[in-house]
């Protein structure tokens, strides 16, 4: 080819010793970021497993706090009815000691001196 300057061995090596520099940087880079994927992916599993866990954690939570709110509902009911009941014990109660304290009253309600 005219005008093209021919190339010497010298010029071929400098090319291939080039080529082989820029083929190991990129081998280089393509190790790292395979190393980089493989970190990710690790990160992505355990924060997978984490958030699995927190998942379960907070559904037992929400579990037991609905049953204790059942349970202090029951609880309530049962105070109440415990409340109605004393308040009626101590009303016939007050209506027996009335009554013993009547003089009309029988004998066994009477009070004993």
């Amino acid at each position: 080819l005219a005008g093209t300057p021919a190339r010497g061995p010298h010029s071929a090596r400098l090319a291939m010793s080039s080529d082989a520099a820029r083929h190991a940087q990129l081998e280089a880079k393509l190790d790292s970021l395979a190393s980089l994927r493989q970190e990710v992916q690790r990160l992505y599993e355990s924060t997978r497993a984490e958030l699995y866990a927190v998942r379960e954690e907070v559904t037992r939570e929400r579990r037991a706090r609905v049953a204790l709110g059942a349970e202090n509902a029951r609880l309530q009911e049962w105070n109440r009815e415990l409340s109605a009941q004393l308040s009626s014990l101590l009303g016939d109660l007050g209506a027996a000691a009335g009554a013993a304290a009547s003089p009309h009253a029988p004998p066994l309600l009477r009070e004993s001196p």
